[in-house]
């Protein structure tokens, strides 16, 4: 079976959340046996667009096929587009589907058996493939991180830029109209959000629609073995994440804001050290407490293998329901004990407080889970053992990556009869 992955980057082992995921499955299929092509974005400005990742993916035995992409602003989109209409095209919503003459093209040329698009953008330049078969997989819905982002802005900014509410609410009725559109044309579709895809299924009559879990490479290809040191100084890990993503950033503000007033006041004179591991610039509420020198802003840190091996645990303090936050597989990949939010469980139901991760309703509650493992790292490391066999069981290779490949075999063979 020829299989063309379509991706909006490039897929790499260690990186964030949406290349993992992709380079996962592409690992899977070809170690199984298929043939592997790849149609990839090179957007303008792409710092991760280098030729090692370039290198690896060849390594692997996948043909990369490259579309440039110019930028697009999507502010001037909204302006130039909905302002005086009342029906948006497509292509204001997606601007990628500028590219569906050039993926017809490479499509005509690859003559792939079935085609896996990841995410929305990647599936909307395959508006005009209608003779081979494609499993799309998505993410957050379109439109989700602009409305969180609304949400969170002073109610004074909303009620003196008005006609900014009204722009925003044309584009997400937009994106309602064409992701709906977009799954519809697919031959399989799925999430990788539990509650997400019960939502579409619900509210959009898709009722076709998987829940696919993130599948992520094993860290421990000879067999994992905790080597976690329970020993030294403990270290709390953030991340790593883009600091600047929509989700990532309303943590760091939750955390310095809630969560660390009371982690003070429970730990004030413990020695400790909080490691924010990631690209991108702070939020200004977390550098206001920088002051507090057990709290280190690291940069990016690429692998972050001994950044997960040598925490105690990883909090993700993300204050909403937002997509699927990859760095808990990944944490639980390396066994790494980590503490989050209830609202995580909506779209990782594998979540479960006490057993294989720390789930908080509060920041009071996080706040008395980290200062819970700092005075008891054998606790952090059981319930982090027990969060590595939630990966084996549901996010490794064999479990998620081959439910995508039995739906792309399935496809194959419908095709063919």
């Amino acid at each position: 079976m020829k299989v063309l992955v379509v991706n909006h980057s490039l897929p790499a082992e260690n990186s964030n959340g949406g290349p993992m995921t992709v380079w996962a499955i592409m690992n899977h299929v070809v170690k199984n046996g298929h043939e592997v092509e790849l149609a990839v974005f090179k957007k303008e400005g792409d710092p991760f667009f280098t030729d090692d990742r370039i290198y690896e993916i060849e390594a692997l035995g996948v043909k990369i096929h490259i579309l440039d992409f110019k930028k697009v602003n999507r502010q001037d989109v909204l302006r130039s587009r909905f302002y005086n209409r009342w029906i948006p095209k497509g292509e204001s919503v997606f601007p990628e589907m500028r590219l569906s003459g050039a993926m017809g093209e490479i499509v005509s040329s690859v003559k792939p058996d079935v085609i896996f698009a990841y995410h929305w953008d990647s599936l909307s330049t395959l508006m005009n493939v209608l003779d081979v078969p494609v499993l799309g997989a998505v993410g957050d819905p379109w439109s989700a991180p602009l409305i969180r982002r609304w949400k969170t802005e002073s109610f004074w900014k909303k009620v003196i830029r008005p006609m900014i509410l009204v722009r925003r609410f044309l584009y997400t009725s937009a994106c309602q109209y064409w992701m709906k559109y977009l799954l519809r044309f697919c031959s399989v579709a799925g999430t990788f959000q539990a509650d997400e895809t019960k939502k579409f299924a619900r509210s959009k009559g898709l009722s076709m629609l998987r829940y696919y879990r993130t599948p992520l490479v094993d860290p421990f290809d000879a067999g994992w073995k905790d080597d976690r040191q329970v020993a030294g100084k403990s270290k709390i890990l953030i991340g790593p994440s883009n600091l600047q993503a929509t989700s990532t950033k309303a943590g760091l503000i939750y955390f310095a804001e809630e969560i660390y007033p009371h982690l003070i006041r429970m730990c004030g004179d413990e020695d400790f050290e909080i490691r924010v591991v990631g690209e991108g610039d702070p939020p200004d509420a977390l550098k206001a407490i920088l002051s507090d020198e057990r709290i280190r802003i690291c940069g990016r840190i690429e692998p972050p293998d001994d950044e997960f091996l040598n925490a105690t645990a990883q909090l993700v303090p993300t204050p909403f329901v937002l997509g699927i936050r990859v760095r808990i597989v990944t944490a639980f990949s390396f066994g790494c004990c980590v503490i989050t939010r209830e609202t995580e469980r909506k779209n990782i139901p594998e979540l479960k407080d006490g057993e294989n991760a720390f789930v908080g309703t509060s920041a009071k509650a996080m706040a008395g889970h980290i200062a819970r493992v700092l005075r008891d790292k054998g606790l952090a490391k059981s319930v982090g053992a027990n969060g590595r066999k939630a990966y084996e069981q549901f996010f490794s290779l064999n479990k998620a990556a081959e439910a995508v490949l039995q739906d792309l075999n399935e496809m194959y063979h419908v095709a063919g009869d």
